[in-house]
């Protein structure tokens, strides 16, 4: 992902360059590396952001660092 032009403009922003710090910080996975795909879906004022990727080695749960952080399983609901 990191490779795409896209990627590259938007690093370009100091305050996604500083979010994209943050996640790396409060989690165990950073964006940069470890996401292979990202869906980001905003309507001007509240933003989703779907993401694919290696979240945690060898299939283990992957750690939140941010207090009121949850995850979500789908794969329970199939």
């Amino acid at each position: 992902m990191v490779k795409t032009p896209g990627f590259k403009h938007f690093e370009k922003s100091p305050a996604v360059r500083d979010s994209l710090d943050l996640i790396a910080t409060q989690t165990t996975f950073d964006p940069r590396k470890d996401f292979w795909e990202v869906l980001i879906v905003s309507n001007g004022s509240d933003s989703v952001l779907l993401a694919r990727g290696q979240f945690a080695p060898l299939g283990m749960e992957p750690e939140f660092k941010k207090e009121g952080s949850q995850r979500t399983d789908t794969a329970a609901k199939r």
